[in-house]
């Protein structure tokens, strides 16, 4: 629960993709698996401060458990860092009763009126750390956020790859997208599968790896280049050796697959990748280092993979 009394969302939905967009995926996915009488579980919010925990088809004396996660910015003045712990409890809320006055202490603590009943002392506390501390901190937020929305869209994109697959055509991932997938890559020993999107803008990277424009869709002849971000969805590729299989699934459902053949560290202004030299092959690109504190730079970590008539699993 926030400070202010507002309710964290679940992971799911604390992305910026959009809060309806990740909500569709979070009810279509549970109704799905209930409609298949399969266990499944979801969280839906309410209104502030109040939710609703859903549980399908549990089995014969199974055991249920609930974990409420608590978020909180950490506030830096004076080279200290502090953080208050609030502890308030309420009555328990059913969606659809009406609320009950909870008394002038709820009131005068500005909390919503379903949990002030009840309010005890918080708790504060203050820790000296250096700059850099605070900054990795903020460092390390910022990566799992930016980890959840790649995770939350891949999944909207794979529905949209189903959909194009059976009816022969784009489908757009969500109705304002301006991009659309073109290809699922795997990698197999990495267990890594990620659907590729079409343009390799910053938009566009955000939500998965991208096919550069003006050259060929991943699974055609000729150079197909592919960039994503070294720190989501193409942090598999320093995992990747020379001699391991890629597996590219294309438009119509036919696969294409290929075998590692180089790794090389590159220029950003080096577009020797972009060439066409004769061959079929799929060309990875990220940033590089991988564990550079901030993103971009200016070199370029470039998997090489050359098409095979047969996949050498």
């Amino acid at each position: 629960m926030h400070p202010s009394g507002r309710l964290t969302r679940s992971p799911i939905l604390s992305t910026d993709v959009n809060i309806s967009v990740s909500g569709m995926v979070a009810c279509a996915e549970y109704e799905t698996a209930r409609d298949r009488r399969s266990r499944a579980s979801r969280v839906k919010q309410e209104r502030p401060n109040s939710s609703t925990s859903s549980v399908a088809n549990p089995g014969p004396g199974q055991r249920l458990t609930v974990e409420i996660e608590y978020r909180q910015a950490l506030r830096y003045q004076d080279a200290a860092v502090s953080v208050r712990y609030p502890s308030v409890t309420g009555p328990r809320h059913i969606p659809g009763s009406p609320q009950s006055d909870t008394g002038a202490a709820g009131r005068r603590a500005g909390l919503h009126p379903v949990c002030a009943e009840e309010v005890m002392s918080s708790r504060a506390r203050t820790m000296r750390l250096p700059g850099p501390v605070y900054v990795s901190i903020w460092q390390a937020g910022e990566a799992a956020y930016v980890r959840a929305k790649a995770g939350v869209a891949q999944r909207l994109i794979a529905l949209a790859w189903d959909r194009s697959l059976a009816r022969g055509a784009r489908v757009k991932p969500w109705p304002w997208a301006d991009t659309y997938p073109v290809a699922r890559l795997e990698a197999p020993r990495q267990g890594a599968a990620l659907m590729v999107l079409a343009g390799a803008g910053g938009r566009t990277l955000a939500f998965g790896p991208g096919h550069v424009d003006g050259t060929p869709l991943p699974g055609d002849p000729g150079n197909s280049v592919v960039s994503g971000h070294r720190d989501t969805h193409f942090a598999f590729l320093r995992e990747l050796r020379a001699g391991d299989t890629l597996l590219v699934q294309c438009a119509g459902g036919r696969m294409a697959h290929y075998t590692v053949a180089g790794i090389e560290v590159v220029r950003k202004r080096d577009i020797r990748v972009l060439l066409d030299v004769g061959d079929d092959r799929l060309t990875l690109v990220t940033c590089y280092p991988f564990d550079r504190p901030i993103p971009g730079g200016s070199l370029r970590y470039v998997v090489v993979a050359t098409r095979t008539l047969s996949p050498a699993l």
